[in-house]
C-alpha cells in the first residue's frame, strides 16, 4: 500500500474538491439543450448518467480521502508546551490561535475614545 503524508492529502483534498466543482458545472451545462426550430438535436458530447457517475466516483474518493486524513490526525501527535497532544487538537488550537491573533490586531487598530469635558460636566441643579 502507498503512504501519503498529510501534507500531500491536503492538496489532493483541494484536487478532489476543484473536480468536484467542475463536474456539477459540467453537469449543469449536459442536463439542458437548446434547439432552434427545424435544427437537427444535437446531444452533448457526454450524458448526464456519466458525469453524474463520474461525479459520484470522485465524492467517494473525497469523503474515503477524508475518512484517512481524520483518523491520522486523531492518531498522530505532536509535543508542545510540554505536552503531548493529537493532531486534531493542534489544529484547533492553532484555528483559535489565529483568530484570537485577529481580534487582538483588530482592538489594537481601533479608535481610542477620546472624552470632551463637556460630555463630562455635571448638571447643575438651580433653585
Amino acid at each position: 500500500m502507498q503512504t501519503t503524508t498529510l501534507a500531500e492529502a491536503v492538496k489532493l483534498k483541494s484536487i478532489l474538491s476543484k473536480k468536484v466543482h467542475e463536474l456539477e458545472e459540467e453537469l449543469r451545462r449536459v442536463a439542458y439543450t437548446t434547439v432552434e426550430k427545424g435544427a437537427p438535436v444535437q446531444g452533448p458530447v457526454r450524458s448526464v448518467i456519466v458525469v453524474e457517475a463520474e461525479l459520484q466516483d470522485v465524492r467517494r474518493d473525497a469523503r474515503k480521502l477524508d475518512k484517512l486524513m481524520y483518523k491520522a490526525n486523531i492518531e498522530n501527535t505532536v509535543f508542545f508546551q510540554k505536552e503531548e497532544i493529537p493532531l486534531v487538537e493542534a489544529i484547533e488550537w492553532a484555528t483559535q490561535l489565529r483568530a484570537q491573533a485577529r481580534l487582538a490586531k483588530e482592538l489594537g487598530a481601533s479608535l481610542k475614545e477620546k472624552f470632551s469635558i463637556a460630555m463630562l460636566s455635571i448638571p447643575l441643579f438651580i433653585k
